[in-house]
This record gives C-alpha cells, structure tokens and sequence, in this order.
C-alpha cells in the first residue's frame, strides 16, 4: 500500500544521458575527505512523505500517447546531480554490450534490455521470509544476494527496476509535478526543467561511487558507507531484520550497491514516491492481458486519490498456443513487509479484480476504468531532439492501450478470466478453503485490513459456486459448513467511507483483544449472538478499548491514527460492504 497526502499532479518520464566509457570510478567522482553529506530532510519542498500523486494524468481526455513531453535537456549540466551514467538504452539488442551474457540470460540473447529485465525478475529465487511466507532473493552483477526487503508495496516495485538501471547504465526516472514545478528524479539526480530541484543532494559531489570497470567483479572487501548504513525509511517500520538486529533500509541498500549513490536515491525514491505514481500512465502505459509478461506491475485503484496497491509480476508463463497464462504475483504492503510471493490461484484475485482498472465503479460512483489500475509495464527513455522523453518502446505499440480507452480497460480483468489457468474443481476448492483460512489469520493479526476482508468474501464466494456446480451443496449448505464467527467480527467495509481502512497500525495484541472481546458478546446470556463488527462507531472505536482497560490490557490498545490520506476520516460510523453471508445464528 501508498499513502499519498496531497493533489499534487505527476507524470512520469524515464530520462537518458548519453556517456561513454566505463564505470570506472576517478578522483572526479568521489567526494573529498571534508564533502558535507547530506542528512535526511525534507529537501526544502512544501509537502509531506509520499506527498506527490497524480492530478488525473490518466483521467478521459487526457491521452496517453507513444511519447511524452519533453523533460530534461540532454545537455543539462548534471555533473553534480548525477547518480549513474548512462550508456546503454533500453530497445538495445546488438551492441557490444547488449551481446554480453547477463545475471539471467545467455550471451548473444538478441534480447533487449526490458526483455532482460523481465528474465532477471523471474530469476529471483524464492526463500522463506522472517515473517513464514514465501518472498524472494535479490541477485546482484556482483554475485550479492539478499532476501527481499520490508517496503511498502510501490517501493519493492522501485526498487528492483532502479537496481537494474544502475546496474546496466540505463537511463532511469520519473516525473513529478509540485504546484506548478516539473521535477524529474533519476539517474541524474532531482532535477527541475532548469536546474536542481529544491535542496536535493549533489549525490555525485556528496557520495561515492565504487563500481569497478570490470562489473562482473566486486572488491575484495566490500565498501560501506555508514550514513547510508545507518538510514531508514518514514514512518519507522522498516526494520531489516535479515541484515541484523536494529538495521533499516538503508543497511539493506548498503549491501547491496557499490554506488552508493543509488542507495540514497531509492531512499528519497521510496519516501516520496507511491504506487499512485505508477498508476500515471506517464510513467507506465496501460497493457494488453495477452502481453503480460513478468516484470509488469498490477496496480489496484479503488478511489481517485489516495492510496492504491502495487504487485510485481513474479512469473508469467505461457502455454505453446500463448492461450493460457500461469501467472504469480509478489507484494509488499502497508505496515511495510517483505515481498509475498502469491500463488497462482491467489493471484488471479488480483487480476480479475474490478479495482484493477475493471467495470463497475467505487462508492462515489467513479469508474474504476478511470482510475489509472490494471496491468502497467515501465515506459522508457528515448532522445527526441535535444530533450528526453519517455516512451513506449516500439515492439510494445501493439499491446499498448490508450487511456481514454475506456472500454478496452475495463474489458482487462474479464479477459484475465479467460486466460488464466485452473486447477480442477476438488483442488480449486481446498485452495480456496485454504486461502479463506489464511486471510482470516491475517485479519487477526490486523483487524483493522479492508483489503483482507474483502478478499475472504472473494474467495469464499468461488468456493460456494464451486460446491453448487460440482458438488451439488447449496449456500446454506457451504455456509453451515465452513462459516466461521470471526468472518462477521470482520465483515466487510467500504474503504472510501470508513475510517478504519486507514489504520495502518494496528497490531496483533489489538487483535487478540477483538478477538477476545467478540467472542465474550457472542457467547455471553447462553443464547446465541452475532459477533459485532469491527469498525468505527460513533467516531471511534470506546467500546473496544474500554474491554481492553477492564481486562487489563488498556496499555496495548493504541488509538486510532491517519497512517495514510483518509478522506474518511471525520466519518462517525464506518460503513459495511456487501457480506452475502447467511445470519451466523441461522448456521
């Protein structure tokens, strides 16, 4: 999840700069020994952490096209402002370089660098989590391996297409809009159309870059940069345990780069930027199911603003006649977590959801077709005169849709339902069952979850039209039978007009209080009773904090908090969703 606060209008553009040579770190591009390193700031910009969202880049009438305006100068002086220099290009198959065999492809591939990108994203092992479920390791050039990170879920996105752009000197940024001020963030640092933006670090002047010329090679020991070490993302809930006790992202980045310079730019990356970013189709295009390959990010957008959810395409495998796709998606997620990594069935969910760009509309009566979700794959970076731009590559045009295409996104998620895979019914069933169950230990874990809530109902759903398809039981027969109290304690909200959607921290002990609490009420005058539903009431949540106070456990109840732009948030009663639920008496 994001958590954007302010209309503040983005595009984004990937922007290049042309060099030549190595990577071959000189006396030019390190610091001095007295360099005064940047601390972390607010950067002089009037706005809050992952204050820049989109102004309605992707709304009808605003049209997407191959190309985009144009950004920075090709011959803008970025001397100091740079981060990495940029050689090689994206739609690259036959140079010399592009002929080289890679971290997940073989020499003379023909391959271009975003189909390699693809390669090496699938090629990412998986390995179990801190937290039990399945993520996966981070492969570098120079042989550094390390488990996921926690992020929120755009951030793990950012992450892995940023490292790879460093890594291969491709041009890499986006673009972003403040007030009236175009700024561009990547490879060259944080730039307006004119200069620096705001109090952004000279990253070149301020951090060294220790890559050697040889990048199949890394030092005999590797260097660090204990700032970097020693930094982290906002709000302060990244904590790396896979690095050590104590350490943030920052230590994680450490490890991983020797220019430390793309560590610092992923963290401001990370802070300022969310998945509302990706949903502008000025920094991601709108594509095709049947071109889905891994790579690709799925953004889920069920309002116009606010926050949204970003998943990468961990594997998209296609059968020879390419009319069936197998497909898994990993996410990150607000609190931050390590990547999961979802199975297939899982991830169907994801991908016939309406809230990816499907038909219908949100509460308020905005199409969800409308709102910048669905299937997206990175645009790139292109030369055009004297200014970089960002475009869809050539052999993409055809599996581009534009966005006043209304029609033919909202189509998407059905078309998704056609092509993805199956299992037979008895296995499709028990999966169900089985993702039911996890989902409800997750919403016992974090109560306060829309998402998981809704998501139960999905897959409860398909198991009772399952059980009526093929195994001849009704819907009171499925309920009776697979119906738990905590699914009522838990019913759906709708997130736009319910102010416990935007609680992000709540915590485990929170949960086991609610837990506690609803199965005293429903068990309690020896008749039964339906549990209440956890939600705001009367603007709060006194009912549910008093038990906790009586019982003892006052001091493990925290209030509620805006933990993400909540339009809802002077609501006074939370307001429930569609439960298509038998009353859990009558079971």
């Amino acid at each position: 999840m994001t958590n954007p606060t302010r209309h503040l209008l983005i595009a984004a553009t990937l922007s290049a700069l042309w060099a030549c040579g190595g990577p071959v770190a000189t006396d030019d591009d390190l610091p001095g020994p007295d360099a005064q390193v940047e601390e972390p700031s607010d950067f002089g910009i009037d706005g809050e952490r992952k204050g820049f969202s989109e102004a309605g880049e992707y709304l009808p009438g605003k049209e997407d096209g191959t190309s985009a305006d144009r950004a920075v100068r090709t011959d803008a002086a970025t001397a100091n402002t740079k981060v990495w220099k940029v050689w090689n290009f994206w739609e690259e198959r036959t140079t010399a370089e592009a002929k080289q065999a890679g971290m997940a492809w073989p020499a003379n591939s023909g391959l271009d660098w975003n189909e390699k990108f693809a390669l090496w994203v699938k090629s990412l092992p998986a390995t179990r989590g801190v937290d039990g479920w399945r993520t996966f390791v981070v492969t570098s050039p120079y042989g550094v391996t390390l488990a996921s990170p926690k992020l929120e879920c755009s951030e793990a996105a950012f992450l892995l297409r940023v490292l790879f752009a460093s890594w291969y000197n491709l041009p890499f940024f986006m673009e972003a809009k403040n007030g009236s001020t175009r700024m561009f963030l990547g490879h060259f640092g944080w730039r307006t159309p004119t200069g620096k933006y705001a109090n952004s670090p000279d990253f070149a002047a301020l951090y060294k870059d220790y890559t050697l010329a040889d990048r199949t090679k890394k030092p005999a020991t590797w260097p660090t940069d204990a700032r970097l070490a020693g930094r982290g993302l906002t709000p302060n809930d990244d904590s790396q345990t896979m690095i050590s006790a104590g350490a943030r992202t920052g230590a994680w980045l450490d490890r991983m780069v020797l220019n430390k310079r793309v560590g610092y730019l992923l963290l401001i990356l990370m802070d300022w930027y969310g998945s509302v970013n990706l949903a502008d189709s000025a920094n991601t295009f709108n594509l095709k199911p049947d071109a889905t390959r891994t790579g690709d990010v799925l953004v889920e957008r069920w309002q116009p603003t606010g926050v949204g959810h970003t998943l990468i395409v961990k594997s998209a495998d296609w059968n020879g006649g390419r009319t069936q796709l197998t497909a898994e998606l990993a996410s990150s997620s607000m609190p931050r977590r390590q990547a999961k990594w979802q199975d297939p069935l899982t991830s169907r969910y994801y991908f016939t959801s309406e809230i990816t760009g499907g038909e219908g509309s949100d509460w308020n009566g905005n199409a969800y077709a409308a709102m910048g979700g669905g299937m997206k794959r990175w645009r790139v970076a292109k030369a055009v005169g004297s200014y970089w731009v960002n475009s869809i590559p050539a052999t993409d045009t055809g599996a581009w849709i534009n966005s006043t295409d209304l029609t033919a996104i909202a189509a998407r998620p059905a078309r998704f339902d056609q092509i993805l895979s199956r299992p037979d019914p008895a296995t499709e069933r028990a999966e169900q069952l089985k993702l039911v169950d996890e989902l409800r230990a997750q919403l016992r874990r974090d109560p306060a979850g829309c998402n998981g809530r809704g998501l139960r109902e999905q897959a409860f759903a398909r198991v009772v039209e399952i059980n009526s398809e093929h195994f001849g039981m009704s819907r009171w027969q499925t309920e009776h039978t697979y119906r738990k109290w905590e699914d009522y304690l838990f019913a759906p909200l709708v997130y736009t007009a319910s102010k416990t959607c935007c609680w992000d921290t709540v915590t485990p002990a929170m949960g086991e209080i609610v837990m506690a609490r609803a199965r005293e009420l429903a068990e309690s005058g020896g008749q039964c009773r339906q549990p209440p539903v956890f939600k705001a009431v009367n603007g709060g949540y006194a009912d549910w904090k008093a038990w906790a106070v009586a019982h003892g456990r006052g001091g493990e109840w925290k209030d509620w908090s805006e933990d993400e732009a909540c339009p809802p948030r002077a609501v006074q009663n939370d307001t429930e969703g569609p439960f298509d639920a038998q009353a859990w008496c009558s079971l």
